[in-house]
Order: structure tokens, then sequence, then C-alpha cells
């Protein structure tokens, strides 16, 4: 009896077994989590800033020299080179192309307001080296009053939000040019001004920091080369005409030194996924 029993509650259980699992609801499939992406900071895009600092120059050699003429008595000056220092702002915009995550194209232009004065002054003159008086003297000036350029980049980027990067292109200015020559002893005189937008050239490197997605720091250094230039003029009498020996001033090659911070927006530009 107990053998018969102990087989119908097996058989029982098997048949009970498909209505019970058929009763359990069925089982779901969730998909894994979608991997995570980690924005890499793009330094690509158009940008606009603007930048301060200070500026050195213009670091010119000054010269005056009486020419030879019916009259020539006077020794030449040289003023050897002359420079100033003051305040330097401005504004800038570009466009940057980045090549890889780790090298960035770019191209810029800039316009920076400025006031270098450099004067240079000589008393008294001299003739065979002998002093024509107290009274005698040379004075020549070169002024700057604002510099600009268009330059190209070339950058290096690292740790995501850091760039090295050199820059070099052509560089534009507006000097001043001002002489004068007064020789009481013999009553001649001479005295040149001019202006002139001058063209040169420009160099130099950076460090710049992506603070976020739209907003860059940088910290600067370039150098302005530019060419000299002279005026020559005739000696004159304060009441007659100018009759006298002609008169060189010469201004040398000028260049100016600028270190600079900046900030820029950036507009858009994509993000880069790195997973």
């Amino acid at each position: 009896m107990k053998v018969r029993l102990a087989v119908g509650i097996a058989a029982a259980a098997m048949c009970s077994a498909p209505a019970l699992a058929s009763d359990l609801p069925a089982r779901t499939y969730t998909k894994a989590p979608p991997p995570v992406v980690a924005p890499v900071p793009s330094w690509a895009g158009f940008y606009i800033g603007g930048h301060v600092g200070g500026a050195r120059g213009p670091d010119v050699g000054q010269s005056w020299a009486e020419l030879p003429g019916p009259n020539s008595q006077d020794d030449p000056v040289f003023f050897g080179r002359a420079s100033a220092t003051n305040v330097i702002g401005g504004a800038h915009a570009g466009y940057n192309w980045q090549a890889s995550p780790n090298w960035m194209f770019g191209v810029e232009g800039d316009f920076s307001w400025t006031s270098l004065d450099a004067t240079a002054r000589q008393s008294p003159m001299t003739f065979n080296g002998a002093p024509l008086g107290a009274a005698s003297f040379v004075t020549m000036n070169s002024h700057i009053d604002w510099l600009a350029s268009v330059r190209g980049r070339v950058g290096y980027v690292w740790a995501g939000n850091w760039m090295a990067y050199v820059t070099g292109g052509v560089a534009f200015e507006r000097q001043k040019f001002f002489g004068n020559s007064v020789f009481p002893n013999t009553a001649f005189n001479g005295s040149v001004a001019f202006d002139d937008t001058k063209t040169g050239w420009i160099a130099g490197a950076g460090v710049e920091f992506l603070a976020a997605q739209n907003w860059m720091f940088r910290f600067e250094y370039l150098y302005y080369g530019f060419d000299g230039t002279s005026a020559t003029v005739l000696e004159n009498q304060p009441s007659g005409p100018a009759t006298g020996n002609p008169l060189r001033f010469s201004w040398s090659d000028n260049n100016v030194k600028v270190v600079r911070a900046g900030l820029s927006y950036k507009f858009g530009g994509p993000v880069v996924a790195k997973y």
C-alpha cells in the first residue's frame, strides 16, 4: 500500500507541473544600457574676442645728415635705437579647423590700438667736432598709433582643453614721423613731418585654454617687423626760400614686441564622441 501511495502522489505531481508552469508570467528581457559617451572638446569653428597687454617699440634707429651741397658744414647725427613701452588692446577674429584630435589649423585677423612714442634729441650740433652753439639741436620722433595683422595658426592640442600654437603672417601699422633741425649760428633750419601706413611681417607663439565649449583664454607673444623710411628736405632760412643744402632724416627698420592675454567666444563647432 505504501508503495502504491507514493507512486500515485508522484504521478499527480507530474501531471500538475505543466499546468502550474503555464500560470507563471512570461520572462522579460531587457537591453544592456548604452555605452557612456565622453564628449571631447572641439576647437573648430568661428570665434571673436578681445585682448589686452603691453607693447614695446618702435625700437627704431634714427639719424640725421646734411647731404653734400654748396654750404655743407654740419656733422651727421646718429641717435642709436629708441623705443617706448605702453598698453595695447584691441579685438581679434578667426576660424579653426581641427584636423585631428591633436592638430588644429586656423586663420586670424586682429587690430590693436596703442601709443608708442620714441623721441631722440641731440644738442649742440657740431662742425668737424666743434660745437655750433648751445641752441643748435636735432630732434627726431617716431610714433605708432595702431597695429594690425592677418596670420595663420598651427596648434597642438593636449589633455583635450590645452593647445600650444605658433602663428605668423603679414602685419600693418600706422606710424607718424617728425624731424626738426635748428642752427641758430647759421640761421639755416629744416623740418619734416608725415604719416605712413607700413606693411611688414609678424611671428609669435602662445598657449590657449578651452574653458568651456564656447570660451577660450589665451596668452601669447608677438613680434612685428617693419622696414625703415627716410625724408629729404632743403635747409631754409626762417624768412627766406628753401635754398640751402639738402637734409636727410632717416628711420631704420623698426620692430614692436607685444605680450598680451585674450578671451574669445567660439560659435558652435562639433563635439567629437569618445567611447
